[in-house]
């Protein structure tokens, strides 16, 4: 049993390591940037020392065995922990204080073995559980486990030194570079100089009304990314088949007329264009997924995945209200809620954009013609909260009969947490679902601040 046998522990080097900060105090910050204030020893009497020791870095005063000692004493602990006796044995269990590293690597590995244990016991304890939801303890697992793999990087991402860093070189980068994106290019130009590229951590909303181009729109910005730039993608689509959306996004790519195909109107070199466009797409780093019912958790689980073993930097769910929540609720809007917080978290989490489409509410449909705005989007106003950007594409002409021809369409901008929003034109092709930028000049050249 599991429950008999001693955890993994290595007592020689832990003592190594507080020997080697007993005769280099210096070291102990570096103990703090490879741990942090994670609970690395196992024996409670290095736990003991190594906190006597940090507080009296943390105080500037001398770290020695008198020091440790003294303050042992006063907290009245210096019988559970050996005593000086003890101190000076720990010094004796390293050559130097350059060492340390050779000592946390064997802890780090013995901690981490530790911590899997603990987190698998836990969950097992859950599973058994008959009224906890699966779908929670999965959740729950990949979560503690992702938490451990953090850890064990060694490397504190958060810390305000590091935070500098990151916004230091960003900000050096900005200067150079002018309105170049910072972040993931969408391949169209007046995007881009507004929102920089898309931004990794951030929720990106794109909504509109049925049958204006939201899934044709973020699968040409999904292609740009995948063949221009190389870049993994995964789409999560809850309306089309895999094979649907891959025939569109190629004739979208070829800029072939669908009509035209099944018309049976293509030249050779056209047909060529389109087997040419299918194997680049099919070679490319696209990953689809999608199932007729998909909760937040089990979407979460499968970005996970898709993030550690495919490295992906952008994903697409399509559309935001076709994913369920998986807390007991009636009321419609808390679960869109809930979904809208679970995507914002997880942009965070995996370090990427994500891009959710989402509908619109019927009240937009009562001003035929009248631009959208945020509180028209449907079922809750946490989208619009949770958001980074919101975009919509309005066609300022609905009523035209041939919507298969080329024509203007407008992206409206409504919500750009770190820049400015605006309106500007794309073009449209019906029987291509393509969207291009628009070769004119409009306003959104110069757009303005909201």
């Amino acid at each position: 049993m599991i429950a008999d046998r001693v955890p993994p522990h290595c007592i020689e080097s832990e003592k190594g390591a507080l020997g080697s900060m007993l005769l280099d105090p210096t070291k102990i910050g570096e103990w703090f940037e490879l741990f942090g204030a994670t609970d690395i020893f196992y024996d409670l009497r290095h736990k003991i020392i190594f906190e006597a020791m940090a507080q009296l870095s943390e105080e500037n005063k001398p770290v020695d065995i008198v020091s440790v000692s003294t303050v042992l004493k006063d907290k009245l602990q210096d019988d559970q922990t050996g005593g000086i006796v003890y101190l000076v044995e720990l010094s004796d269990c390293s050559p130097s204080g350059e060492n340390l590293t050779f000592f946390a690597d064997r802890l780090r590995e013995k901690y981490t073995r530790r911590s899997i244990i603990r987190n698998c016991t836990s969950a097992c304890s859950e599973a058994y559980d008959a009224e906890s939801k699966v779908e929670t303890v999965l959740d729950g697992v990949e979560q503690s486990i992702l938490a451990i793999a953090d850890m064990t990087a060694g490397k504190d991402e958060n810390s305000i030194q590091e935070i500098g860093r990151r916004a230091l070189a960003r900000m050096e980068w900005e200067y150079k570079n002018g309105n170049k994106p910072t972040g993931l290019a969408s391949g169209f130009r007046r995007l881009d100089g507004m929102l920089r590229g898309y931004q990794n951590k951030e929720l990106n909303i794109l909504a509109a009304r049925p049958g204006i181009g939201k899934t044709a729109f973020v699968m040409d910005v999904v292609a740009n990314v995948v063949l221009d730039q190389k870049i993994p993608v995964a789409v999560f689509n809850y309306e089309m088949s895999y094979d649907s959306l891959f025939i569109r996004t190629v004739f979208s790519r070829a800029g072939i007329s669908r009509t035209k195909f099944l018309d049976q109107r293509l030249t050779p070199m056209e047909f060529s264009r389109l087997g040419d466009v299918s194997a680049k797409l099919a070679a490319s780093p696209l990953y689809m997924e999608g199932e007729s019912e998909m909760n937040i958790l089990q979407l979460k689980a499968k970005a996970r995945r898709l993030k550690k073993r495919n490295g992906i930097k952008l994903l697409v769910i399509d559309y935001l209200q076709l994913v369920s929540g998986v807390k007991y609720t009636s009321n419609r809007n808390n679960e869109v809620g809930e979904v809208s917080r679970g995507l914002k978290m997880l942009a965070s989490e995996l370090d990427i954009p994500i891009i959710a489409l989402s509908q619109l509410n019927r009240e937009v449909e009562k001003g035929k013609g009248r631009p959208p705005n945020l509180s028209d989007l449907r079922e809750s106003g946490s989208i619009e909260q949770d958001a980074n950007t919101v975009m919509f594409l309005h066609d300022p002409d609905p009523d035209i009969e041939d919507k298969s021809s080329q024509r203007v369409i407008n992206a409206l901008v409504r919500k750009n947490r770190n820049g400015p929003c605006g309106d500007f034109e794309l073009m449209f092709t019906g029987d291509q679902t393509k969207f291009e930028n628009h070769s004119g000049i409009d306003p959104a050249d110069h757009p303005t601040t909201r």
